[in-house]
Parts: C-alpha cells; sequence; structure tokens
C-alpha cells in the first residue's frame, strides 16, 4: 500500500496516476486481491489520467475529473476515437466497458464515482441504438453545494454511485462491494 497520495499532481505525467493507484489500494485489491489485470495507460484524455484496465474480467475505465475555474464540480471526457485519424465519439453501451471510475476531490474530500454500463446507457452517456451520447460529463461529489437545478438533478443519481474515501474502511468496503459486486 503507498502511504501518502497527492491527487493534486498532474495526472497527465507519469505511468500511473495517483488517485488510480489509491483506488487500487483503497478499493480494489481489498475487493479481489489477484482481481486486476491488463492495466494500460491510454494516451488519448491524458490529462485527465486515462486508464483501461480489467476488475474481475470487467472491462473498466479509470477518469480523474479536472475542476475547471468557472464552474463547480469536475469535468471529465468519455470518448474514443476508432482510428488515429477519426474524429472522437462517444462511447457505446456495446464496446463492452463495465464499470467507470472517476477520481474526485476537492481540499481534504476525495472519493471516487463508479458508473456501471446500464446507468451511462440509462442518462444517455453512452451511445446506444442510434442516439448519440456524450463525449464528456460533469461529476459532482457529495460536498459540492449546487444552486443550479440541472446540476442538482444530477448530483442526486451521482452521490449514489460514490464511494467516500474519508469514511472508515469498513464503510468503504461496503460501498465498493454494493457499487462493484
Amino acid at each position: 500500500m503507498h502511504s501518502e497520495y497527492n491527487w493534486f499532481e498532474n495526472p497527465k505525467f507519469g505511468e500511473t496516476p495517483v488517485s488510480f493507484l489509491e483506488l487500487i489500494d483503497k478499493v480494489l485489491i481489498p475487493l479481489s486481491p489477484d482481481g486486476i489485470t491488463n492495466v494500460e495507460r491510454e494516451q488519448e484524455s491524458g490529462e485527465y489520467g486515462a486508464v483501461k484496465f480489467t476488475f474481475n474480467g470487467l472491462k473498466c475505465l479509470f477518469r480523474q475529473g479536472k475542476t475547471t475555474p468557472t464552474k463547480v464540480g469536475q469535468f471529465v471526457t468519455l470518448w474514443k476515437r476508432e482510428t488515429n485519424k477519426s474524429e472522437i465519439i462517444p462511447f457505446n453501451t456495446y464496446d463492452g466497458i463495465e464499470l467507470v471510475f472517476i477520481a474526485s476531490f476537492e481540499s481534504d474530500n476525495k472519493g471516487f464515482f463508479v458508473f456501471q454500463n446500464e446507468l451511462l446507457t440509462n442518462k444517455n452517456i453512452f451511445s446506444h441504438n442510434g442516439r448519440e451520447g456524450k463525449r464528456a460529463i460533469r461529476v459532482y461529489a457529495p460536498w459540492i453545494k449546487l444552486t443550479a437545478k440541472q446540476a442538482i438533478s444530477t448530483q442526486q443519481w451521482q452521490i449514489s454511485e460514490f464511494i467516500n474515501l474519508n469514511l472508515d474502511f469498513e464503510v468503504i468496503q461496503s460501498k465498493a462491494k454494493q457499487l462493484i459486486g
């Protein structure tokens, strides 16, 4: 286990984002010590710490949310490129991505959103049956205070999918089991 994590380091640099290492140590290894395979850093979306990996046979994506200067919450990209020369497009429900982990942090608060394929499809984030999804989303962790109706509505469905690392280990693991299995 890593003793100290600095999520404020730029996730674009280095082999593996620090927030991803903490996801492994505090969430995934306790669930299944040998479950993590095929870890690959993605060059596309590098500034969001993009990683693809397999966990217990499930195809997963990892991103680190990015704080922007004019809006609350954190911004994160979720797109693919079919070829090196093609335009970016949203992920499709049929791409086989089962889980998307998004690291979110502010000051001393940190945690992970864990979104399943079905939820991302239902929320029109993944493309499905000819309906185009989204190339990026904004996430709102539980500690974010919102006033805009749309942002509040989004936060309400997102926080049920959130693992708060500021809580006790047992609470973290209970939530991880609920969201990941």
